[in-house]
């Protein structure tokens, strides 16, 4: 913000940036959904499947290169 104090020769434009930056994410904040739901079920099973078949066709793959 030094720049703004520069060109402006005070804080007051950077205060009111700051101050609308934190309001903006405040407003985000109790916008978003609540998160007393699941919203994704099970998603850190399904990453691991995702993994282990990952891991289970590179294995695979590498056996024939030998």
């Amino acid at each position: 913000m030094g720049v703004i104090f520069d060109m402006m020769g005070s804080y007051d434009l950077a205060l009111i940036i700051s101050v609308v930056a934190s309001v903006a994410g405040a407003v985000s904040i109790v916008v978003l959904e609540p998160t007393n739901r699941l919203l994704i079920p099970d998603w850190e099973k399904e990453d691991l499947a995702k993994e282990e078949s990952a891991s289970a066709a590179g294995q695979v793959g590498s056996a024939g290169a030998d």
